[in-house]
């Protein structure tokens, strides 16, 4: 049974039972597609299915339209399942060194959870919103600080 293994695990165990019809066995299995959820703040938080094996965040990220204005590229959450057990790594994008890392490289089943900056600002993405804010806000003054 290879459910649940990795690529390489895999190869080792149709190997192992190929043995014992064949007496020198080359195996190699190439992953076709597989599927990455990508959550928090991005513009299209989804599940995508990932044709290229050798995909890294960075283009995961973009096939969901990129980040959101508040989304911190400092700390990307990685939830990868590997031999059974769930492990977390967090991506630093800023890093000019993280292409050579294997955290940069996604592989099947992986969750990405881009979570927001710690400080929110307030943000104005034109001057109608601006100026409609500003409106809301003097007018709700008044409002309630009416002479009576």
């Amino acid at each position: 049974d290879i459910n649940g293994k990795s690529i390489q695990e895999a190869e080792k165990t149709i190997k192992d039972v190929a043995k014992d019809y064949f007496s020198n066995p080359f195996i190699k299995i190439v992953l076709l597609n597989f599927n990455v959820t990508i959550l928090g703040e991005v513009n299209n938080p989804s599940k995508i299915n990932i044709v290229d094996p050798s995909i890294n965040i960075i283009d995961a990220i973009g096939q969901v339209n990129g980040f959101t204005p508040i989304a911190n590229r400092k700390k990307i959450k990685v939830i990868r399942l590997k031999d059974e057990v769930s492990k977390i790594y967090y991506v630093d994008l800023t890093n000019t060194n993280i292409s050579r890392s294997e955290k940069f490289f996604l592989t099947s089943g992986d969750i990405i959870i881009v979570e927001p900056l710690k400080k929110r600002f307030f943000l104005v993405n034109n001057i109608t919103t601006a100026f409609s804010t500003i409106i809301s806000g003097l007018t709700l003054y008044f409002l309630i600080n009416q002479p009576k």
